[in-house]
């Protein structure tokens, strides 16, 4: 019985002092005259985004015979004609067995040079330590990208580094028992790789290879970066053009030509934006890619639409720009750094002159001067100037709703 009357209380307690709380946050709301909201620090873009269309001229590379594809670059590679690119194997075993031994040779570098006494003397247990650390960190950076090709090396460093910590602090005299464990298994493996006999696939052409196809290489080239209309655009994107490659069936592709382009539709409203020869920073939302750098080509204007097509041309290449083609880009025109405060806010002073806000300050209103620098119907970015006191200032609490204001008011 006395154990049900404690929690009964317990729970009466509990009630009780969440009403408490909720009344006196109704109390404070109700009690206080004004309502207020500080003034942020923001930046404000002025963009454009949408869906666009890229054009390359892109030389694939087809399987010929049947087999398991090892590639010799994990990213985009600059090669010449004839450069080896990547071996076929007759079964997916042989390039597990060709990727076991390359790790296991990397692994007894690693080992080998952590074992080397004239390395782990000059090393410090701090200088360590801050080395896992940002291997870490860049480790979590790449996982959120999503890019994985540089996890095995960020990997192996690590495993470089906490090795020589182990011998540092003593929890290990040396590796050399692990070493030669590797070493074995190392050789009995390449007896076994001996007898793979892959096919060496080279480069067609000079250019960017990347061990990827779309099937759309020998439709989407370079010359409609001359001839492109809305309509042929358009055809593109809806997915009209069904006569593209298998990408199953080919081992990858050169990109031939280091200029490609993008068409990208705009509103005819933001068309006066955009000149022949202008540079743009280009932001791939879709694969995380900003600040690609481009410059106007073309601008494909026709009679009756109320859009347009500016071409761009660039000569910067990556992996994710290698494999992408309908992405979707922004362009920054203007960026406004400054305090936002709502719209709603705003009130012009007969007395002063100028358009302002009222502030709590101390124990009195003040009216403070508003510079905008951008404005919307929802809210005002006012251009900072600390040295100007009579101007909204950071962390001012501005007051949004309340009645009587003027400049010097006592508050209550």
């Amino acid at each position: 019985m006395r154990i049900n009357f404690l929690a009964k209380f317990c729970f009466f307690f509990v009630i009780t002092c969440v009403l408490a709380m909720a009344g006196y946050q109704i109390y404070l709301k109700v009690s206080a005259p004004y309502e207020t909201t500080e003034a942020k620090e923001v930046t404000v873009r002025d963009s454009y985004s949408t869906t666009a269309l890229v054009l390359r001229d892109e030389k694939v590379i087809p399987m010929v015979n049947r087999g398991t594809v090892s590639y010799l670059f994990n990213d985009v590679a600059k090669v010449t004609e004839g450069m080896a690119v990547a071996e076929i194997y007759e079964s997916y075993e042989q390039v597990a067995l060709k990727h076991r031994i390359a790790l296991l040779d990397e692994e007894i570098k690693m080992i080998s040079e952590a074992d080397d006494p004239g390395v782990t003397e000059v090393a410090n247990l701090d200088s360590i330590n801050r080395l896992v650390l940002a291997q870490i960190k860049k480790l979590g950076e790449t996982t959120v990208k999503g890019v994985v090709g540089s996890v095995s090396e960020i990997k192996n460093e690590l495993t470089k580094q906490l090795s020589k910590k182990q011998i540092i602090t003593g929890l290990e005299e040396s590796f050399i028992v692990r070493q030669t464990a590797l070493e074995t298994e190392k050789a009995e493996l390449e007896g076994q790789f001996r007898l793979a006999k892959p096919q060496i696939i080279t480069a067609p052409e000079s250019g960017y290879f990347i061990g990827y196809s779309d099937g759309y290489e020998s439709s989407l080239t370079t010359e409609y970066a001359q001839n492109m209309t809305l309509d042929i655009f358009d055809m593109f994107m809806e997915g009209q053009n069904q006569d593209v490659a298998d990408p199953v069936q080919t081992v990858g592709k050169v990109i031939s030509n280091y200029n490609w382009y993008i068409a990208y539709p705009v509103s005819n409203d933001n068309l006066s934006e955009f000149r022949k020869g202008a540079s743009f920073n280009l932001n791939f939302l879709s694969i995380g890619v900003n600040d690609i750098q481009a410059k106007v080509y073309d601008i494909i204007t026709e009679k009756d639409e109320d859009r347009s097509l500016i071409i761009f041309k660039s000569n910067l290449m990556s992996s994710e720009l290698a494999s992408v083609r309908f992405p979707e880009i922004e362009i920054v025109f203007r960026s406004y750094d400054g305090l936002q405060v709502p719209a709603s806010a705003l009130h012009y002073s007969n007395e002063k002159g100028y358009t302002g806000v009222y502030v709590q300050e101390a124990s009195v209103i003040r009216f403070k001067k508003v510079e905008p620098v951008f404005q919307n119907e929802r809210f005002v970015v006012s251009e900072i100037n600390q040295l100007d006191s009579s101007r909204l200032q950071l962390f001012d609490k501005v007051i949004i709703s309340g009645k009587d204001l003027y400049d010097g008011k006592p508050l209550e």
